[in-house]
């Protein structure tokens, strides 16, 4: 997962030594590459049964509002905040990993925190200037859940197509 050499990277001492020893190569070593990787393939399928979900709804619970321009927007800034929140967990998650149990633990409940508390605001924002249909805003939201289902299947049965097409 990582590339770092060893199976001992959370050791502060032994991650001091090898980062210092790797630091003229590609400045700042293992940990340096690992932020530069690319999305993991879990997030991928995740992003695409969010994205699948949205064109579900869209598609089909449509025809029953009353404003379709509202729902949309609703619908696909929803969406938009889904996909943002799933690729702020994976950096979260590969953050927090990176520390002790309780560091972790604080870490990723400040994390979560902050996820929530930007849907709120997120929330209101379009509450108030009328962006979208709040309803279609949680149902779009709400799509991270079904896409957290959904990527099970999607591994199953796109997985060996997702890199072709993603250009992996």
């Amino acid at each position: 997962v990582y590339d770092c050499p060893s199976a001992d990277f959370r050791n502060p001492r032994w991650r001091k030594k090898y980062m210092a020893s790797s630091a003229g190569d590609d400045k700042g070593g293992w940990k340096e590459k690992r932020k530069m990787k690319r999305m993991s393939a879990v997030l991928k399928e995740l992003i695409l049964g969010i994205l699948i979900c949205g064109v579900f709804f869209q598609s089909t619970l449509i025809w029953l509002a009353h404003d379709k321009v509202q729902y949309t927007t609703g619908l696909w800034i929803g969406i938009v905040c889904s996909v943002l929140k799933a690729v702020h967990m994976e950096y979260s998650i590969r953050n927090a990993l990176e520390r002790n149990e309780k560091g972790a633990r604080n870490y990723a409940r400040m994390m979560y925190g902050l996820r929530m508390a930007l849907s709120i605001v997120l929330i209101g924002v379009t509450w108030y200037f009328k962006l979208g249909n709040i309803l279609a805003l949680f149902l779009g939201m709400f799509a991270l859940k079904i896409g957290a289902f959904l990527q099970m299947p999607i591994h199953r049965f796109a997985g060996k197509k997702l890199p072709q097409i993603f250009g992996e």
